[in-house]
């Protein structure tokens, strides 16, 4: 059975051998980062790793740019990939689903991330790690991992797939402002909303039985679904927890609704 995430605990086994890539995806503040990172981290720079001609904010890169992006941290189709963030779980798993669509199989995200890490006393690092050599990384891309406006909307219309809104609850409903000021609030229509943080629990992904016993309550039982945020980030939260409880992957909305809002004209005058 395929596995999505690797405890810290189990990490900290794993740690002493030499055949990980650890990427570290945390969001990067004024070009630096100013968290502790664990020893033999790479930098795993979300804002190098998207369309910059894009209108929309985190656009996934084509599959020849991701290939040489990702060959230059060392990564080739046999490594073992273990991708964390700083706030838990929040980034890290945009770049577990970005590695699993181009066809990386061995690719796990660090439950629980920093956070955990250091809760587990382990040993820090103010520097990241180069990487030693250039990687042989040749994706697959798999489209089935991904979907676009054009068939959001037409799914917004026959709802042939479920829909699943990773908001929050006050966005989602058009009661809070959106992050981006230019943007008017609100839904998708004939989405559903599961705001991301309650497939977590203390920064960490709930258990299985937790985590089918919650999508189940919106009417998901493992079948292929559509999964949107704001602007494709906090979406792959909820993907990964799908995985976890199913083994079923979902379709990730990359423009999500920034591209929505302003393709269907929901913007401030």
């Amino acid at each position: 059975m395929e596995k999505v995430i690797l405890s810290v605990a189990d990490f900290l086994q794993e740690q002493k051998h030499d055949n990980i890539i650890l990427l570290d995806a945390s969001k990067v503040v004024d070009g630096t980062t100013k968290n502790e990172i664990i020893p033999g981290a790479i930098q795993f720079d979300l804002q190098s790793f998207k369309d910059n001609e894009s209108l929309y904010p985190n656009t996934m890169l084509s599959p020849l740019q991701f290939q040489k992006q990702c060959q230059a941290l060392g990564i080739s189709n046999s490594s073992r990939v273990v991708v964390y963030d700083n706030k838990g779980i929040y980034t890290s798993p945009r770049v577990w689903w970005m590695l699993k669509s181009h066809g990386l199989q061995n690719v796990l995200i660090l439950d629980g991330g920093l956070p955990e890490y250091k809760r587990l006393k382990g040993k820090l690092s103010s520097s990241y790690q180069v990487p030693v050599k250039q990687g042989d990384f040749n994706p697959v891309y798999n489209p089935e991992y991904w979907t676009n406006y054009s068939a959001v909307k037409q799914n917004s219309e026959e709802t042939v797939l479920l829909h699943l809104d990773v908001r929050s609850a006050g966005r989602f409903s058009g009661n809070d402002p959106e992050p981006r000021p230019t943007l008017l609030s609100g839904c998708i229509p004939n989405s559903i909303n599961l705001p991301y943080d309650q497939v977590l629990d203390n920064g960490c992904f709930k258990d299985q039985n937790a985590l089918t016993y919650l999508f189940k309550s919106k009417g998901c039982s493992g079948q292929k679904l559509i999964v949107s945020c704001g602007s494709g980030i906090t979406a792959c939260i909820v993907l990964a927890a799908y995985y976890i409880a199913f083994r079923q992957m979902g379709r990730l909305y990359d423009g999500s609704w920034t591209e929505w809002a302003m393709k269907e004209n929901l913007v401030r005058s």
